[in-house]
């Protein structure tokens, strides 16, 4: 887009070109008040390099390149007070340049779209409240008892937290019916564990999305069903856009796969973790430790819930982005809801 009123200016001069997203403009030069001039430059005088990929063949049907040579000539070079003003210059470029910045950003080439299609990664966002992101953060908090929270999972075969996740959802929902914008599902991002040993110490995880439906009225079934997509997810071999990207990734610049996860992670509408805390009485300096609310990261979605269990209570950390949540006490209001909901319509 920078280039258009350039290149309407040499085909008002008559220059055609091939008529490709690549095509070199041409040397327009202009001396005093005379008309200005069109020179074309020779194919063996620009050097253009094809970008491909070793494991995705499709990366090539792409036509990505780029000139080995970057060069400008519309700087003036002082010397003495006489400006030279069709002095070339010429440096060197980075494939950090390249890839992140002509290749990515959407007042360029903006390929990462195209890019992602071809990964088969989904671009949509579910929700149509949290589109924006901000450097506002809001932390609200809420406690659930845990023995409950469990008896009602374990009542129904779930877990506690697939009655977390579902809380999470129909919270959600709920804001959204509040706000005019009601919705049929909601995507969502949360870590997997990927240990196989249960004893084995340390953290061995990966991220996953996985879309929840947010219309399910009665309270058990809602439950139910994400009990099912949980546990479909936690079995998948390759799970989230880490088994997709990975062999593009380990070749990309970091530049350019920070652009690429950003993009990706503002299709999630939000994120949620449960971490278990010390099974005992924890004490600071001490004095004993009450309550423990872990704040989980953004990571660039609009809100982060993260449950802590610690003292026989689900101590709970809502991190909102305040630029893409209008009213986050609501938000929190509308989940501590959901959970006293499913707890009651389990009967525990």
């Amino acid at each position: 887009p920078a280039n258009v009123a350039l290149t309407d200016k040499a085909r008002a001069l008559g220059w055609e070109g091939a008529g490709t997203p690549f095509d070199v403009l041409p040397l327009i030069v202009q001396i005093g008040d005379a008309a200005p001039r069109l020179f074309e430059l020779p194919a063996d005088a620009v050097l253009e390099v094809p970008i491909v990929h070793p494991t995705l063949p499709w990366f090539e049907e792409l036509g990505l390149r780029w000139h080995a040579l970057p060069a400008v000539a519309n700087l003036a070079l002082d010397l003495g007070g006489i400006q030279y003003r069709c002095v070339p210059f010429n440096g060197f470029y980075m494939g950090t340049e390249i890839g992140a910045r002509n290749l990515s950003d959407i007042d360029r080439y903006d390929m990462l779209p195209a890019i992602a299609d071809r990964l088969g990664l989904d671009r949509s966002s579910t929700s149509t409240l949290w589109r924006d992101r901000s450097l506002r953060r809001q932390l609200e908090t809420l406690d659930v008892p845990f023995d409950e929270a469990k008896r009602a999972a374990k009542s129904v075969g779930a877990s506690l937290n697939d009655l977390f996740v579902t809380a999470a959802v129909r919270g959600a929902a709920t804001y959204h019916v509040a706000a005019g914008a009601p919705v049929e599902s909601l995507r969502m991002a949360m870590p997997v564990s990927t240990r196989r040993d249960g004893s084995a110490s340390g953290n061995s995880f990966v991220p996953t999305r996985v879309v929840l439906p947010a219309d399910v009225d009665d309270p058990v079934d809602h439950l139910l069903a994400v009990h099912e997509l949980l546990s479909a997810t936690k079995q998948e071999k390759v799970i989230g856009v880490v088994g997709a990207v990975a062999g593009l990734a380990n070749l990309l610049p970091t530049s350019v796969l920070v652009r690429f996860t950003r993009q990706q992670v503002e299709t999630i509408d939000f994120t949620t973790s449960n971490v278990r805390a010390a099974p005992f009485d924890l004490y600071i300096a001490g004095a004993k430790l009450e309550a423990n609310y872990p704040i989980g990261p953004l990571a660039g979605t609009a809100w982060n819930l993260t449950m802590m269990s610690y003292r026989g209570t689900l101590h709970m950390g809502l991190h909102v982005d305040a630029g893409a949540v209008a009213d986050p006490e609501g938000l929190r209001d509308a989940i501590a809801l959901a959970h006293e909901e499913l707890i009651t319509a389990t009967g525990a």
